[in-house]
């Protein structure tokens, strides 16, 4: 599996996870139990082999996760609008031109309430927020940052429960986990180091997967295109995280 998202897809409540397979691009949601683990596997459709960087959150405002994906072969984005039941609704095109960034990310950078997108610019390592405007589009992007080339990673979440959207990412020198407190204005504080040694980990994706109301993170841990184990590090609310 690849492309792993979390999000409430199956509209209980409790957040579940979303991976495509590598074989044949079939989408698959794996329902949480609220408790930190996964249920069976239902499938979600065929044909996600035709995109990639897969991130999640509620793009069209009605209320469930919808999943933006972007097109391997031009770079058009479209967001896939949930329907609260472990399926998607037929895609919005969201724009063009989005294979010049990498490493995209859901979540409410400008504290507006509706989500955005985050993403790094592959040629500088720049960050760039686009604001989504809650109908499955976004609006121009806001420069948040730059240097975020020695990155790799991304995934959103509040991390800190203050009530904004914050960003972790693993470091490629030395596998250090560092969350970047957003600030609800579209940019972000000083880095805090969660921690060393993620470079053993893959596929790092957040969730609150153990239903306590702090964002977790999760990651699968093999070498790329090998069968792995996935572990939750339950998030503490204080941009650290508890024994996997």
């Amino acid at each position: 599996m690849t492309d792993f998202v979390g999000g409430d897809f199956t509209g209980d409540g409790r957040s579940d996870v979303v991976a495509r397979a590598k074989v044949n691009g079939t989408l698959f949601v794996y329902p949480g139990n609220g408790a930190g683990a996964l249920e069976a596997r239902r499938s979600m459709g065929t044909g996600w082999d035709s995109l990639d960087e897969l991130t999640g959150g509620d793009f069209n405002g009605d209320g469930n996760t919808d999943i933006a994906a972007r097109a391997k072969s031009d770079g058009t984005l479209f967001i896939y609008p949930g329907n609260g039941a472990g399926t998607f609704n037929s895609p919005i095109m969201a724009g063009t031109g989005w294979n010049h960034v990498e490493e995209l990310t859901g979540g409410d950078f400008n504290g507006d309430g509706k989500a955005d997108i985050a993403a790094r610019a592959k040629s500088d390592g720049t960050l760039f927020i686009y604001p989504g405007n809650g109908a499955g589009t976004f609006d121009s992007p806001i420069m948040a940052g730059t240097g975020w080339n020695h990155l790799e990673e991304l995934t959103g979440g509040d991390f800190n429960s203050d009530g904004k959207s914050d960003i972790a990412a693993r470091a490629k020198a030395d596998g250090t986990l560092f969350i970047y407190p957003g600030n609800g204005a579209s940019t972000f504080n000083s880095p805090v180091s969660a921690g060393s040694g993620w470079n053993i980990m893959r596929d790092i994706f957040s969730a609150d997967l153990n239903g306590d109301g702090n964002t977790d993170i999760t990651g699968v841990q093999a070498p790329q295109g090998t069968t792995g184990n996935m572990y939750l590090y339950p998030g503490t609310g204080q941009n650290t995280f508890a024994t996997r």
